[in-house]
């Protein structure tokens, strides 16, 4: 072939004209589809943006809503909300609860989500804002509602408030309270079929319980939580059902400020093993103020020896120690504060 004949000239050029042809063609639609993907990222970033700003840093909680149930992720959870709110770098923004996938709820951790509520109100150093929405599963919300969260929140929302004599809903305070305590005992007096002399271990422990909060509060000036107590009671059909929170300093970390050499002693390593030791009285102080009560030993002899209620269960730093109701163990995570939980059982008249 005459490579010099103007026909194949002509042709070569037509050919190779069709070809960057081609390939211009190819390179414009590669880069339409990387714009067209960047432009789709772009947008899905500004609009989480839009949704953080308008709603807040976005927490979801457990599914499982529940400490007695799965306190891992719980503690988990909740840990990552203090963190964020006690970051100074997060002054002045908004956190927003997702409360919407919650499927198995217990009133244990509405307490805590009030107490970091009061933290965020009360405490000046770090100032947030919080939103939040409702539980999805109508069961799950008819509960909250049922008890007493939305007393200590405001809702936009037309979510009725529900007056049940069968539960003493959510209070909290800072100081030993013996109006609550008495109408607690009162409540157990009507509803557990027991008389006011078999009530009164029931008033030492929960004014101990109160006691507890105050008096640890000093140790409490590198806590991320405030110092309060809350508790909440309900009748079930066969028992009445007991949560107390004390968001002061939990009992492992008192125990490791004040009894140094006695750890060392008695060679505990768990913070599972400094509750049982609490419980056993181990680490008895030698105070002598009246509302001091006998101390949580004194607790643990209405339930071991006197049983006068079921089913102990206390968490606490890395650990939970339990009486009927799950196997003691260590957590991975560690709990900020103390919560209790018990029963008492609805039968036939006992002697005191």
């Amino acid at each position: 072939m005459n490579i010099n004949n103007p026909e194949y000239i002509q042709w070569l050029r037509s050919r190779n004209l069709k070809e960057l042809s081609r390939r211009t063609i190819k390179k414009e639609r590669k880069r339409d589809a990387v714009t067209r993907d960047i432009l789709s990222k772009t947008r899905i970033k500004k609009a989480h943006i839009y949704n953080s700003i308008r709603n807040g840093h976005p927490f979801i909680t457990p599914s499982s809503f529940s400490f007695i149930h799965d306190p891992e992720e719980n503690i988990k959870f909740f840990n990552s909300v203090i963190r964020y709110v006690s970051n100074f770098k997060n002054n002045g923004k908004k956190l927003f609860f997702d409360l919407s996938n919650i499927e198995c709820l217990t009133i244990d951790a509405l307490m805590y989500l009030l107490a970091i509520i009061y933290n965020i109100r009360e405490k000046s150093k770090h100032k947030c804002f919080y939103s939040g929405n409702f539980p999805s599963n109508q069961d799950v919300l008819d509960l909250l509602a049922n008890s007493g969260f939305l007393n200590y929140v405001k809702s936009n929302n037309k979510i009725p408030l529900y007056s049940d004599n069968e539960k003493i809903q959510i209070v909290c305070g800072k100081k030993i309270d013996q109006i609550i305590a008495k109408k607690i005992c009162d409540f157990v007096i009507a509803f557990g079929n027991r008389s006011k002399p078999q009530c009164h271990f029931l008033y030492d422990m929960l004014i101990e319980l109160m006691s507890n909060t105050k008096q640890h509060a000093y140790y409490n000036y590198n806590n991320a939580l405030l110092n309060y107590w809350y508790i909440f009671v309900e009748h079930d059909e066969n028992e009445i059902k007991f949560t107390f929170l004390d968001t002061g300093t939990g009992i492992p970390q008192t125990i490791n400020k004040k009894f140094v050499e006695k750890i060392k002693m008695l060679n505990l390593k768990t913070d599972s093993q400094f509750i049982h030791s609490t419980l056993l009285g181990q680490f008895r102080t030698e105070t002598r103020e009246s509302h001091r009560g006998k101390g949580l030993p004194q607790i643990f002899k209405y339930y071991n020896y006197y049983h006068k209620f079921e089913k102990l269960k206390i968490i606490s730093g890395k650990g939970t120690y339990g009486f009927g109701l799950s196997d003691n163990g260590s957590l991975t995570n560690s709990f900020q504060g103390t919560l209790f939980y018990w029963e008492i059982p609805i039968h036939s008249e006992e002697g005191e």
